[in-house]
């Protein structure tokens, strides 16, 4: 099994804890990755809910956290895969390959 928790995040209850969420049984964490350095830190997590896709960005400087801002998108696999080919997202997070990874698991192309 390839691994879903990257960089800061090893784990589902390092994600709840750093948001200061408690997550429902029915979400599903697909990709999550936490970077942290020079006080600040990045964050994005791609999940879903039964056959909902959802994906979220947060961030935060020294003075703060990640906590208060678990906000899900909803996405879908053709989306993913626009931004996978046109954006800069996974490029920065440097997970193409998870996401390349999660879209066929997925059924897309």
């Amino acid at each position: 099994m390839k691994k879903i928790y990257l960089d800061n995040f090893d784990c589902r209850e390092d994600v709840e804890r750093e948001f200061e969420v408690k997550l429902d049984d029915e979400c599903e964490i697909l990709l999550a990755i936490y970077t942290y350095g020079d006080y600040d830190g990045d964050a994005m997590v791609i999940g879903r809910r039964g056959e909902t896709l959802f994906m979220m960005e947060a961030s935060h400087c020294s003075c703060y956290g990640l906590e208060g801002q678990w906000n899900e998108d909803e996405t879908s696999l053709a989306t993913l895969k626009y931004m996978l080919e046109n954006g800069k997202i996974f490029h920065r997070f440097g997970v193409t390959q998870e996401v390349t990874n999660i879209i066929h698991r997925l059924g897309g192309e």
